[in-house]
């Protein structure tokens, strides 16, 4: 069996899955596959911060898509985030898994609220239009090698991150960034000790 969140249901708060369906399962009103390692679908209308349980290892496309959450805590468990999972969202700020390499296409484009993500320390490639509308300030990228950057990973609107985003390296690496042929396109890049 298979779903597509649907921007059809802006005040769904809950989801409920009977425990003798044996394609889907439900925690805390939020859809999963049987086993709990995959999230499909985050109810649009849930607001505030939520804590994936630490058996998921996947998070689907679109899977947060347009939905009310402000901050969600992801487990090191999670090694796969999909397309599109958290566009438009109301994200403020959110932590990348350090085990979790792939930072894909359209990941958090028109999350206008958006003002921090820090990417893990396995992070090895950024997709297209990742950041695109979004509000990004801070950028924290944990890799000691920089990761490698699609075409148009750094568009935001009119204008590009390096313009308006302050790129935090791990200590150390602060020349091997600043030599790189996207990365160092930063105007503004800050070492710090993750």
């Amino acid at each position: 069996a298979t779903l597509l969140p649907s921007a059809d249901c802006p005040s769904l708060r809950a989801i409920e899955v009977s425990a003798a369906n044996t394609d889907f399962s439900s925690v805390d009103g939020v859809l999963f596959n049987h086993t709990g390692t995959d999230i499909l679908w985050f109810p649009l209308g849930k607001t505030g911060t939520f804590t994936l349980p630490s058996t998921v290892t996947k998070i689907g496309e679109n899977a947060f898509a347009g939905t009310g959450i402000t901050g969600l805590v992801i487990p090191p468990t999670v090694t796969e985030i999909g397309r599109g999972a958290f566009a438009g969202s109301a994200l403020e700020e959110i932590s990348l898994p350090d085990n979790m390499s792939n930072i894909s296409e359209g990941m958090f484009q028109g999350c206008a609220h958006l003002g921090t993500v820090r990417a893990g320390s396995g992070t090895r490639y950024v997709g297209n239009y990742a950041f695109d509308g979004t509000a990004l300030a801070d950028l924290y990228v944990g890799a000691t090698v920089p990761p490698f950057v699609a075409a148009e990973a750094l568009v935001n609107g009119s204008t590009t991150l390096p313009q308006t985003c302050v790129l935090h390296v791990p200590a150390g690496c602060k020349k091997i960034y600043r030599n790189h042929k996207s990365w160092g396109l930063f105007e503004h890049i800050e070492e710090y000790k993750p």
